[in-house]
């Protein structure tokens, strides 16, 4: 019987350790999100001193790669509500994304330059019970003039640590996204 108490309390115990390191591991890894990569950048930086942004509609790459699939076989037999889910979820990243640029007084529609973003990869992640795979997604965001020609293009991975709903984990990645994109565009136009 005490052999059988004490097997149980240590059993709690390393589940009780193993998701505090979880926990911990995982704060500290969204809380430090690298910077977007530069592709290309246009010389001369002819966005120093702009203080404002347009934004286009985030759009996606077609076909989207979802985690190791396309996003045709990613939602291949599931659910007319799973698919109403996926869409929500990817309606969600979109309007976080804009959201977290506007609240950081960066977008107004009569601008110069414009925010062009494209998501080139989804990772939905999962949390079941003490596992969990972080949700990511992949934008590539253009900066464009009023004519449409390239200024600047950066790539940044947006990670989050799943709550239990897609729609939440990829409007939490679609935050990430706009502040690494927001930070970029602060650096970008500091005047020389």
């Amino acid at each position: 019987m005490v052999v059988r108490r004490l097997r149980r309390t240590e059993d709690d115990m390393r589940a009780l350790i193993l998701l505090t390191v979880m926990v911990l591991a995982s704060t500290v890894g969204c809380a430090n999100a690298p910077a977007p990569v530069v592709i290309s950048q246009a010389a001369g930086n002819p966005l120093a001193g702009v203080k404002k942004f347009g934004i286009g509609p985030v759009t996606y790459d077609s076909p989207l790669k979802v985690g190791a699939k396309f996003e045709a076989e990613y939602l291949a037999g599931k659910s007319p509500e799973d698919i109403r889910i996926w869409n929500e979820a990817k309606n969600a990243f979109g309007a976080a994304f804009t959201a977290t640029l506007s609240s950081n007084g960066l977008l107004d529609s009569a601008a110069r330059y414009t925010v062009r973003p494209r998501v080139t990869f989804i990772e939905p992640g999962y949390n079941v019970n003490l596992w969990y795979r972080l949700a990511e997604v992949d934008v590539d965001v253009w900066i464009v003039d009023a004519q449409g020609h390239e200024i600047d293009h950066i790539a940044t991975r947006a990670q989050a640590v799943p709550p239990f709903a897609i729609p939440e984990r990829l409007s939490r990645c679609g935050q990430r996204a706009a502040a690494m994109v927001g930070d970029y565009l602060r650096k970008r136009t500091q005047a020389p």
